[in-house]
């Protein structure tokens, strides 16, 4: 009787899905992704620049355009913006200096 009853109650879990909905957790959990949008990289390269003062333009006058992008990084060259407001030559947008973001630490690397 015991077996019989061990049997349907296995029946009725699977039948169900709860052992595959409440299965227990892997023994190593994948890690959680906090990768950062390439927007979000663009502000922390900006932000470096800004930091670094080596200009006294404001943010306003400074963008950052994407010219890599790799699975764990993407590469920056910030320019001038040249414009009514800015100043310059507006046919111009000179690079004022290159950042690497690590898109899971969100670490800013100036590249030489």
């Amino acid at each position: 009787m015991v077996e019989v009853v061990g049997a349907l109650l296995l029946i009725i879990l699977f039948g169900f899905g709860w052992a595959r909905q409440h299965s227990a957790p892997p023994a190593v959990l994948p890690a959680q992704s906090t990768r950062i949008s390439e927007d979000d990289a663009a502000q922390i390269a900006l932000q470096a620049y800004l930091d670094s003062k080596k200009s006294t333009l404001s943010a306003s006058c400074i963008s950052a355009d994407t010219v890599r992008t790799a699975t764990d990084s993407i590469d920056f060259n910030i320019r001038e913006i040249h414009n009514a407001a800015c100043g310059g030559d507006p046919m111009t947008a000179p690079r004022l200096e290159s950042y690497t973001v690590n898109l899971q630490t969100g670490k800013a690397t100036l590249e030489q």
